[in-house]
């Protein structure tokens, strides 16, 4: 139990709760219009737009992160950044059309971009150890993204009009950023330079390394959080849905921590995210071979579970231990787009075997094959 003491420390309790009620704004989109608006506002085609749009949202706001950030105050960012989330949010009040639910997922995804570069460079200077600081976070952010379909379906299974429910989870939220005011202030002050993109950020092994395996993670996650679901419900197994986030919610709570500390402090960072999407992938196999359509659906839950509980934690380590902010900022918008990029592809192929596991793979073997260069070479 000593392992899941820093969650509680009074020291780290308001970022805490930051990255849990974040994580909790992200995760409410995606479940509202497929329990609330699907078949009846929006069409199955529409709420896959809807998830590409929630990803490339993220990318969009490194347009303006990247050359302010050396003006950010961490602490005022991410308050402003959650409290845009719930302006977001309440917008659903005006109406549940697909270009409202397009605006609102729009301007949330800026708000989770927003929130990213700013944490992280408030636990790169208040933390010791960054990598467990991240595994902590990562813990909550995995619980409060899984939590938040969990809270939808409740409301569905006691039939609460979606109203009330919007009602209550904009309280819930509020609840939150009141809590986020105790952030203690980040060291250090903002700078009055402006830092510009050039061209050769997009080069070095980091990058690459970043950019593929984020492509990865949004095809692997994008099936797990859109198309089990719709899959699930075309099937006439609605009643699955919840079972199967209920699982995903608690494996990531019981799991996170000890299993992240134990592997990579024994394997390191990227190897233990490459076994991860190596068994993450592997367990793909079955539904898209057409072996097993149910429990094929329910390995995938399996192996994205698994996955989510290093790609967060560990590619924001790599990503924070950049040596300057502007690099942070890059390669954080780096691996935004390159998840918007895997959404996309995965909304377009993802009914065809014969190009989403052949691709899929091929990225990982690309991977692969870069670290292993960069070992023989003595780069790792």
């Amino acid at each position: 139990m000593l392992i899941y003491r820093a969650i509680f420390e009074r020291k780290s309790r308001a970022i805490n709760i930051c990255f849990f009620f974040n994580a909790l704004g992200s995760g409410l989109l995606m479940p509202l219009t497929l329990l609330y608006f699907a078949g009846k506002t929006l069409s199955e085609k529409e709420i896959l737009y809807l998830g590409t749009i929630k990803f490339w949202s993220f990318s969009l706001a490194y347009f303006f992160i990247i050359p302010l950030i050396s003006r950010f105050d961490s602490k005022k960012t991410i308050i402003f950044s959650l409290l845009f989330k719930l302006l977001s949010l309440s917008f659903l009040f005006t109406g549940q059309t697909f270009y409202i639910c397009g605006v609102v997922m729009l301007a949330n995804g800026i708000a989770t971009s927003v929130f990213s570069v700013a944490a992280k460079y408030y636990i790169k200077a208040t933390s010791q150890n960054i990598s467990e600081s991240f595994s902590v976070r990562m813990t909550l952010n995995n619980t409060g993204a899984a939590i938040a379909p969990v809270l939808i379906t409740l409301f569905v299974f006691f039939s609460l009009p979606f109203a009330y429910a919007l009602l209550i989870l904009t309280g819930i939220f509020t609840c939150g950023i009141v809590f986020s005011a105790g952030l203690h202030s980040c060291p250090g002050k903002p700078e009055s330079h402006f830092y510009y993109f050039h061209f050769f950020d997009l080069a070095g092994r980091d990058t690459v390394l970043i950019s593929v395996i984020s492509i990865i993670f949004a095809m692997l996650y994008y099936s797990f959080e859109v198309i089990v679901p719709l899959e699930l419900i075309q099937s006439g197994n609605e009643h699955l849905i919840g079972p199967v986030l209920l699982f995903n919610t608690l494996v990531i709570i019981a799991g996170q921590l000890p299993v992240y500390r134990y592997f990579t402090e024994t394997r390191g960072i990227i190897t233990s995210l490459m076994i991860a999407t190596g068994l993450c992938i592997l367990l793909f196999v079955p539904w898209f071979s057409g072996i097993a359509e149910l429990p094929g659906l329910l390995l995938i839950v399996l192996g994205v579970t698994l996955l989510e509980m290093f790609y967060g934690a560990g590619i924001d380590t790599l990503i924070t231990s950049a040596d300057s902010p502007r690099k942070i900022a890059v390669l954080d918008g780096i691996s935004g787009i390159s998840l918007a990029i895997g959404a996309a592809m995965t909304a377009a192929v993802y009914s065809d075997s014969v190009l989403f596991l052949p691709l899929v793979i091929t990225l990982y073997l690309l991977v692969a094959g870069i670290l292993a260069s960069q070992k023989r070479k003595g780069y790792l």
